[in-house]
């Protein structure tokens, strides 16, 4: 395993220039957590970053690039990855060893506080929930926040096709997990204190692990999260209520729920319940107090779409012209677009 001293130098040396130095203890933690999984500190070396620019509707507008050199790296790994031999059969826990990563990671993350002989992946735990590193991460840092349950489906719809991918709205049920408020004060509380951002995908669009609901973390120092603030800017033209925006900065139909509310958690989690249970799609941001919320066109066939939560923050890890030009536009509404008073 990679020493404090070694990744503390790979952390001078990465190539962005991004400033971690206040990270480096957190860093090193999450660095040899990450190392328990094979996969090597290094890996996140060759992640840079590119500015450019988009026009849309007659405006122009900024867009930051990730672009990670390490696809041999991954398939690499991805190829000799084995799936978590268990310590226990049984943790007080609903997990599904057998079918969902997440629940192998959590059950690595229990055993290591048992036993000495399994490498603790943990990075922080929350109560019902742990942080955990990305297995292949995009930058330094970045980490699941994931529930150490597995999803309940009791009251979520289930997935039908060939490759299950294809959910048919059901009465009474929704398609993606309802967020409730004492989990969003957690996330909240948790990127406050430790600079992240946090994305979240839909069921409907691009979560890799549709039953096990899990949020991305990843340092707001990075360049490709620098539009977060500008877009998160509420200007008076643009409100649809106290403490509730349309995002200024984007041309995509943005909702900024800000900390204006005298419950920002509470607040949250009653539009995001309305959006789910009226089968919408959208994806989440959250950062410094403020909560984004990008929705998806109906989408008539009821299949995952692959349009991501980085789109409303202009940050995309393909060709932007042409993700924008073929996919971004096709699935998201622009400003104006979206009827969002029906859920507030």
């Amino acid at each position: 395993m990679t020493t404090a001293n070694q990744i503390e130098q790979l952390i001078d040396s990465y190539k962005p220039k991004v400033d971690l130095s206040d990270k480096k203890q957190f860093l090193v933690k999450w660095g040899q957590a990450l190392e328990s999984y094979g996969t090597p500190v290094e890996f996140v070396m060759s992640t840079r970053f590119e500015e450019g620019k988009f026009d849309l509707s007659g405006k122009t507008y900024g867009l930051r690039r990730i672009i990670s050199e390490n696809n041999a790296m991954r398939q690499e790994l991805m190829s000799k990855q084995k799936k978590y031999e268990n310590k226990s059969e049984k943790y007080d826990l609903n997990l599904s060893l057998d079918n969902c990563f997440l629940c192998q990671n959590i059950a690595q993350a229990e055993d290591s506080k048992a036993n000495s002989d399994v490498a603790s992946n943990i990075v922080e735990e929350l109560q019902d929930y742990y942080v955990l590193p990305n297995r292949y991460p995009a930058n330094w840092g970045h980490s699941l926040w994931i529930p150490k349950n597995i999803d309940d489906m009791t009251f979520r719809v289930a997935p039908t096709g060939e490759k299950k991918d294809i959910y048919i709205p059901e009465e009474g049920k929704t398609r993606g997990k309802v967020l409730k408020e004492n989990e969003l004060k957690q996330l909240f509380e948790l990127c406050d204190n430790l600079g992240y951002v946090a994305q979240r995908n839909h069921v409907l669009d691009a979560m890799s692990i549709p039953g096990h609901d899990h949020f991305h973390l990843q340092f707001d120092k990075y360049p490709n999260y620098g539009t977060v603030d500008m877009l998160a800017l509420p200007l008076a033209a643009n409100k649809i209520t106290k403490g509730i925006y349309r995002a200024n900065a984007t041309p995509f139909d943005t909702l900024v729920i800000t900390p204006a509310l005298s419950n920002l958690p509470e607040a949250a989690a009653y539009i995001l319940e309305n959006m789910e249970k009226d089968n919408q799609v959208f994806t989440l941001a959250y950062h410094k107090g403020n909560l984004l919320v990008s929705p998806r066109k109906n989408n008539e066939d009821n299949k995952r779409l692959a349009v991501g939560a980085g789109v409303h923050l202009h940050s995309f890890d393909k060709d932007p012209t042409v993700d924008i030009a073929n996919n971004v536009l096709k699935h998201v509404p622009l400003k104006g677009e979206f009827n969002w008073k029906k859920y507030l």
